[in-house]
């Protein structure tokens, strides 16, 4: 199921979410140990070779944490996951 969308197809929320997202940016500083950490862990259990924690900003997706993708602090918003998961009700697997 889909979340309920704004005419341009994004969250009812975009306005507020977006705010909170930069904020956050703003604040946080790429590569913290704690969500460093975080990303390896889960990398481990799900035995994949890339995990991320973003926040999805109005142009792009920003990586606070990341693991196998060296060299990359963010992607465009039109190719990112993230930006198609906020969308949904559920979990989006992919």
């Amino acid at each position: 199921m889909t979340k309920s969308l704004v005419a341009d197809g994004f969250p009812e929320n975009e306005a507020a979410r977006r705010v909170a997202a930069t904020d956050l940016h703003e604040t946080s500083s790429p590569g913290d140990p704690d969500l460093t950490a975080l990303v390896r862990v889960a990398a481990m259990v799900c035995g994949t070779p890339i995990s991320l924690v973003t926040l999805v900003g109005t142009e792009a997706q920003w990586f606070q944490a990341q693991l196998g993708l060296d060299g990359m602090h963010e992607t465009p918003r039109d190719v990112a996951f993230c930006a198609h998961t906020i969308l949904q009700d559920r979990v989006l697997e992919i």
